[in-house]
């Protein structure tokens, strides 16, 4: 296992909490389509890198 490998938990983590980050500037529906886009990429990176 490389560093990366040993690290890709916690830079997925990060990754999705400043997706949050921005998503959290909207409101109503613009922030629930964000948010829901922020977790699909998320999900995206997560799973394939």
């Amino acid at each position: 296992m490389g560093t990366f490998d040993a690290n890709k938990p916690r830079i997925d983590s990060a990754f999705y909490e400043d997706l949050k980050r921005v998503c959290s500037a909207y409101s109503g529906a613009t922030k629930t389509s964000c948010d829901g886009t922020a977790w699909t990429y998320y999900q995206a990176v997560k799973v394939f890198g």
